[in-house]
């Protein structure tokens, strides 16, 4: 028989994300792991590859939604929105290029 742990009030056996069956512990909210098996708890680490895919995509649909916009009827506010977006974007490449 699997050992039940108690989480938030209700008693859960096994992973709270792939169910494998185990007790790896309660849920607490301050730590992102909890209830986790170690599977899981492996998998949630990011790695280099996908660090820098996540930006990459984030780049993109900032370039995206600033070619998207009408600047003959954007407003001063979306401009400085778009240029701020455009510009941290380019940081964040920048910083991955130099690594």
């Amino acid at each position: 028989m699997v050992p039940m742990s108690e989480r938030g009030g209700a008693r859960y056996t096994g992973c709270v994300l792939c169910a494998r069956p185990g007790d790896f512990g309660p849920i607490d909210s301050a730590r992102p792991h909890s209830g986790l098996c170690p599977g899981c708890r492996q998998a949630a680490r990011p790695t280099r590859r996908a660090i820098e895919q996540a930006v990459v995509i984030v780049a993109g649909q900032s370039l995206q939604a600033a070619e998207a916009m009408d600047l003959a009827h954007a407003s001063p506010e979306e401009l400085a929105y778009h240029v701020g977006a455009l510009k941290r974007s380019v940081r964040s490449l920048l910083l991955l290029v130099e690594d």
